[in-house]
């Protein structure tokens, strides 16, 4: 079991509008809603991207309020899977077998043997059975990188199936560009109601769409939407550049939080940086701390004026999509501590004379 060793820095309210290209450190599972009843007890499948690639970084399950440290995790492994971390593993899946209670529970992904938090997604363990969805691994990929797809919920037919499709353009079977039935086939040979999927497709910048239909039908039982964007291309002695404007933002969630417009806020990092929440980070008794703000986040600085006011509008060189660290808006729901910090992934710089590099922020 893990216990508490040390206490990252402390992070205050910070704002950077810095330049950016993709996605970083990032954890999914296969369910939202996993089935542990007389009957039937779901494995959970947990699949990790991005990460360091220490053969110490690990995965642990802990009931949802728990502070890493301060309790035993439920569950954990190392990233190769075993309980001794031989292998260093930058991406890959976990499977738990072991029978969880019903309940919350929040899955955490871990650095070489430590508490600094990398990742994090929430997950219930219920009686009954949730509904049908299809979610992705990231909002948004480069040309040519891989697509994954996660199912959930479905009626567990082996002809059920997973079609991808320019969004809004689904009216006859030539719309679909890519499909496979659930066992990851196109023959559907084996019956399944969730699953992960890594899907090779050349997909032109744009946005699409994928879908999960039922039984050889085109009866669509839940869809997901994601973006495709060109390849990063730098100009001449530019050695990194990230503007955050590439993220995919969603509406506000909690009921703290009001007056955006529906673009306002995401806790996706792009590819390759650190979002580090400390051993102390969280609520400091009972309650729910404000999700939107939970770390650092990426909000459209319009919404996150029209949320939280108090001048936040005087804050007027970022543009687009900002980087921010609200201690101040985290705490409106529960009291709670603010311990996080945002790293850029490694940039290669010896291409560079001494003496040359400027860092330019918005």
């Amino acid at each position: 079991m893990k216990v508490n060793k040390h206490l990252l820095a402390l992070v205050a309210m910070l704002l950077v509008g810095a330049f950016t290209e993709s996605y970083s450190q990032s954890l999914n599972l296969s369910k939202k809603i996993y089935i542990n009843n007389e009957t039937s007890s779901e494995p959970i499948l947990i699949t990790f991207k991005e990460g360091p690639g220490n053969s110490k970084d690990w995965i642990g399950i802990y009931k949802k309020g728990q502070i890493p440290g301060e309790i035993n995790s439920t569950l954990w492994a190392y990233v190769d899977g075993s309980k001794d971390g031989i292998n260093g593993v930058k991406a890959g899946f976990i499977q738990f077998d072991d029978a969880l209670e019903p309940g919350s529970y929040v899955a955490h992904f871990f650095e070489d043997d430590e508490y600094g938090i990398l990742a994090s997604a929430l997950f219930e363990v219920s009686e009954e059975a949730e509904a049908p969805k299809v979610s992705l691994s990231q909002e948004e990929y480069e040309e040519g990188e891989e697509i994954e797809i996660i199912f959930s919920g479905g009626p567990g037919n082996a002809k059920d199936w997973i079609g991808l499709y320019n969004e809004g353009e689904l009216t006859d079977e030539e719309d679909i560009l890519r499909w496979f039935y659930v066992d990851g086939t196109e023959e559907g040979l084996e019956s399944k109601s969730s699953g992960v999927f890594a899907v090779a497709v050349d997909l032109a910048p744009g946005v699409y769409q994928v879908s999960l239909f039922e039984d050889d039908g085109k009866d669509i039982l839940a869809t997901a939407v994601f973006r495709v964007k060109s390849g990063t291309n730098l100009d001449e002695g530019v050695y990194f550049k990230e503007d955050f404007d590439g993220l995919l933002l969603s509406q506000f969630e909690s009921d703290s939080e009001s007056g955006g417009d529906g673009t306002d806020w995401t806790a996706q990092a792009p590819k390759g940086w650190i979002m580090r929440k400390a051993v102390g980070h969280g609520p400091t008794g009972e309650g729910v701390a404000v999700k939107e703000f939970d770390g650092w986040t990426f909000v459209d600085p319009e919404s996150w004026n029209a949320t939280a006011g108090q001048e936040r509008d005087k804050f007027e060189k970022g543009k687009g999509v900002i980087a921010v660290a609200d201690s101040d808006e985290y705490d409106d729901k529960a009291d709670a501590v603010f311990d996080a910090s945002l790293e850029t992934p490694s940039i290669d710089i010896s291409g560079a004379d001494a003496n040359t590099l400027v860092l330019i922020y918005d």
